[in-house]
């Protein structure tokens, strides 16, 4: 198994590795997130403080790169907002799981403390789900005021380039 840094929110699963693998040598699978991605990202927020606080729902395209580092692999998001974040996952194959203890600011700044999340690839697809804890600022009634909320976020991607066909091996994923 092997780390995946994340860059702003994303993603990620649990499943069979050997299911949807390819191979660069014999025996040796291909980690199926390395690529480029596009995505429709969808966050949630339940606001438990202020009380009354209406609920929040975004959705955002992102770009997400995710390539070998080191003995891990590093995903990077580009969002129209230009957020950016490091999350760090465990892979086996085609599903991968978040890392716990994890945090990132979003462009509208609010904080979100990962609980937990999951991806997995399946062909051209990935699919990833996350909730958290969050908190923050925000401006109602023109006074901005503090936040704490609980969230979820979920995205589903298409491959925008392929995976390697050889060199681009990690020991499990991502």
């Amino acid at each position: 198994m092997s780390k995946l840094t994340l860059d702003g929110f994303l993603f990620c699963v649990v499943a069979c590795a050997a299911c949807n693998s390819e191979t660069t040598a014999p025996g040796k699978p291909v980690d199926l997130f390395i690529g480029k991605w596009a995505c429709s990202e969808e966050r949630s927020l339940t606001f438990t403080s202020p009380p009354g606080q209406d609920p929040q729902t975004t959705t955002e395209m992102t770009t997400l790169t995710i390539a070998p580092e080191g003995s891990a692999l590093a995903a990077s998001k580009q969002s129209d907002g230009g957020a950016n974040c490091k999350v760090s996952f465990i892979s086996n194959g085609s599903t991968g799981s978040l890392v716990e203890g994890q945090s990132c600011t979003t462009a509208d700044g609010i904080t979100i403390a990962y609980k937990s999340g999951s991806a997995t690839v399946t062909g051209n697809s990935m699919n990833s789900a996350f909730s958290f804890d969050a908190s923050g600022n925000i401006t109602v009634g023109g006074m901005m005021v503090p936040v704490m909320a609980t969230g979820t976020q979920n995205s589903t991607c298409s491959r925008l380039t392929p995976p390697p066909s050889g060199g681009g091996m990690t020991t499990g994923g991502w």
